[in-house]
């Protein structure tokens, strides 16, 4: 089994570290001035994350919607398939993970009963800085320039890992549906990352570590985003 995971991964990735980074910049120079939208969606989900109106929960779930399916067609199929013949199938899932949010984006109600200050909620916006700050300018000590860093809306690692962020505040039976997708796409990363080795495969090890151990670990079982109407 280990053997054949093996093949696995060295199969979908006969490229080098220097071959990833000259795609991500001919990518980021593809699709300029994207960027500009990409700062002003990352400056306002750090601003808006620990809010509980109805109205900010929805544009949260679309953009995410938005974003996955976007790279899930962009990104995988038309860019990133030129190195990995496995991303085709990598863009479907991510346009089917972006149909889900689509649909919490109309059952997911905002539970009014809860305290801003419980676990999940400070893990989550931990995440959410890891994977919009941390992950993105981690290229930096690796060699990239600055048009080969990755952003969130743009590439998938920031995507995932704020999507994990995201799932720490809903309820657990909504939040598997969620997650089956982005956990996925975590492994395989990680194993791409790995074979290439990029800094990527340990932000991807401590985002995922947390999950898991405050998702399906954590006794707080109270959650800022509920799908069942707020008791009154």
């Amino acid at each position: 089994m280990l053997e054949l995971l093996n093949f696995s991964i060295l199969d979908m990735t006969p490229y080098n570290r220097q071959a990833y980074f000259n795609l991500l910049e001919y990518y980021n120079q593809s699709i300029w001035p994207l960027h500009i939208l990409t700062v002003l969606i990352t400056s306002w989900l750090l601003y808006s994350w620990s809010k509980s109106q109805q109205y900010i929960l929805n544009i949260i779930l679309v953009i995410f919607a938005i974003v996955w399916i976007a790279n899930g067609y962009l990104y995988h199929q038309q860019y990133y398939l030129s190195l990995n013949w496995a991303a085709e199938y990598f863009g479907y899932l991510f346009m089917v993970q972006g149909i889900f949010f689509f649909m919490m984006a109309i059952f997911l109600k905002v539970n009014t009963n809860y305290s801003e200050l419980i676990l999940n909620s400070q893990i989550s916006y931990f995440l959410l800085v890891l994977a919009l700050i941390i992950y993105p300018l981690s290229g930096f000590i690796e060699g990239r320039s600055f048009i080969q860093l990755e952003s969130f809306a743009l590439t998938p690692t920031p995507i995932v890992l704020a999507s994990l962020a995201l799932i720490l505040k809903i309820n657990r039976k909504a939040g598997l549906v969620l997650s089956f997708i982005p956990l996925i796409w975590s492994v395989i990363s990680m194993g791409l990352s790995w074979k290439i080795q990029l800094i990527e495969f340990y932000i991807i090890v401590i985002g995922l570590s947390v999950f898991i151990l405050c998702f399906f670990f954590s006794t707080d079982t109270i959650k800022i985003y509920n799908t069942e109407n707020p008791k009154k």
